[in-house]
């Protein structure tokens, strides 16, 4: 009876090796499995693009080009004013209501063509930092893609020795 006992314990000894190494298999499958929602939210963030991204690109020197473009405008803008009061002179008319009239056109026009500049200025800078914020998220989905197929590649090869550990128990 107790060579009986003996030998019984002996025989499982194996298989006590073998389940406590599928333990530690499937707790490793369970911890990589575990990441994989968790990366799966991060991905659905990070595709996002909103203010706060584009705005961490946008050009920091935006104002300066701005003043610089407007300084250069403005100037431009006086020239015509005196070239429109110069002829108005020449012609015998300054002082006239056609003066006025002719400088408010000259003005209007001269708005107009300033907004269209300032837009442009503003608009390329738009986007061009939604462009880089755009790169960027689609670097942030890459490289968490490439972490869930990593910990997805890990899981199933432990899954995989778990499964032969269990068939090799099962045959001992």
């Amino acid at each position: 009876y107790t060579q009986q006992a003996t030998n019984s314990i002996a025989n499982q000894t194996p298989m006590l090796s073998d389940a406590s190494s599928l333990g530690l298999a499937n707790s490793a499958a369970n911890t990589y499995e575990n990441t994989l929602p968790a990366i799966g939210q991060q991905m659905y963030g990070a595709g996002q693009v909103g203010a706060s991204q584009i705005n961490g690109y946008m050009n920091p020197f935006q104002q300066q080009v701005i003043n610089a473009t407007l300084g250069q405008i403005n100037n431009q803008n006086q020239q015509q004013q005196n070239q429109l009061q110069g002829n108005a002179v020449a012609a015998g008319a300054f002082g006239g209501d056609r003066l006025g009239v002719a400088q408010g056109v000259l003005g209007g026009q001269q708005a107009l063509a300033t907004n269209q500049t300032l837009a442009g200025l503003n608009s390329q800078n738009y986007s061009q930092a939604l462009g880089a914020a755009q790169q960027q998220a689609g670097l942030n989905l890459s490289a968490l893609n490439n972490q869930g197929n990593l910990a997805l590649g890990s899981a199933q090869g432990a899954q995989n020795a778990y499964g032969q550990q269990l068939s090799a128990a099962e045959q001992a």
